[in-house]
């Protein structure tokens, strides 16, 4: 059954188009290595940790989906957190989040706030574990001797939740930035 919105309007169903993430500032070097690594990102897609994919379908993106994620973001502080990495699984080179609840808590809300659009999509069962791709390859794509790994672990603050899509051209743009409520606590580490 699609999902339905706040007003009862459908949201139709997981769409390849959209998603919402968490962007990551990486350093130039892991940046450089990311761009020749991960496919989408030849067409904009940038740095983040994944918090729902597939999302609503681009042309129902609209206000009442914009409110619900506002709701969602509004009781989340920022989250401090360290990059770091590199990490394996099976085929990505990826930098872990630590702390990762935080990350696990925003999306298990989000979640909960669209049910009929599962990370993942709804064909995948997967534990969710906070993560931003390097490489989807695997080390044959990024060697994990390189010296951009140095960068490492790397101080962050997760500010705001972004919806991006993807129109019939292809390239990812940022539709909303909603910034998360509250204070970031620092990171341990």
């Amino acid at each position: 059954m699609p999902a339905r919105g706040s007003t009862g309007t459908s949201l139709g169903e997981p769409s390849d188009q959209s998603a919402v993430i968490l962007r990551a500032r990486l350093t130039a070097g892991l940046e450089r290595w990311r761009r020749r690594c991960v496919d989408q990102a030849a067409v904009g897609l940038p740095a983040h940790a994944t918090m729902l994919y597939p999302f609503v379908a681009l042309e129902r993106l609209g206000p009442a989906v914009r409110a619900r994620l506002a709701r969602v973001a509004r009781r989340r502080s920022p989250i401090a957190h360290v990059l770091d990495g590199p990490r394996l699984w099976p085929d990505v080179v990826y930098l872990s989040l630590d702390p990762s609840e935080p990350f696990v808590e925003l999306q298990r809300d989000l979640g909960r706030a669209f049910p009929d659009f599962p990370i993942y999509g709804p064909e995948f069962d997967l534990e969710f574990v906070p993560h931003v791709t390097i490489a989807e390859e695997g080390a044959e794509c990024v060697p994990l001797g390189d010296p951009a790994w140095r960068s490492l672990p790397l101080a962050a603050v997760a500010s705001a939740i972004e919806v991006i899509a993807r129109p019939a051209d292809g390239r990812w743009r940022t539709v909303w930035r909603i910034p998360l409520g509250g204070r970031a606590a620092p990171a341990d580490r």
